[in-house]
């Protein structure tokens, strides 16, 4: 399934989503991945969103980004039947603003469909994110909503 690099602006209104519709947020430890996530089962690389078969390494990241310590086996609690990586956008790769088409170094994000708001380009991100077209990944989030 190709996914859409470009998310659309709010539906219900037309106008440009702000930080908090995309989950905007900045970690001040990185790397963004599934090893810094609270979500994610270290010692059987599995993550807790996700169907309990599905590998979660920590190099990965997701739509579903916790930060926080990541559980041992003995401590997880998945939720229900968990959610395809099609759904939360799993995939390799640490993902910043700074590595985004639309950050790269910019003081604001220039995504057309966000407004225009400060980014760190170091330890933010958000689910709008679109990787550089250098060989990186893209990650693209899209809901059941298709928001």
């Amino acid at each position: 399934m190709a996914l859409d690099p470009t998310p659309a602006t709010n539906p219900a209104t037309d106008k440009k989503l702000t930080p908090s519709e995309v989950l905007y947020m900045e970690i001040p430890k990185g790397p963004l991945s599934c090893g810094n996530c609270a979500m994610w089962v270290k010692d059987t690389n599995r993550c807790t969103a996700h169907k309990k078969d599905q590998e979660v390494t920590g190099d990965m990241i997701c739509g579903l980004y916790v930060n926080g310590k990541p559980l041992d086996s003995g401590h997880a609690v998945w939720m229900g039947e968990g959610l395809d990586p099609e759904v939360t956008g799993l995939g390799k790769g640490n993902t910043n603003c700074g590595n985004c088409v639309y950050g790269s170094g910019a003081p604001k994000c220039e995504h057309p469909c966000l407004s225009a708001f400060p980014i760190d380009n170091q330890n933010g991100c958000c689910n709008a994110h679109v990787l550089r077209p250098d060989g990186l990944r893209m990650l693209q989030i899209r809901t059941k909503a298709g928001v």
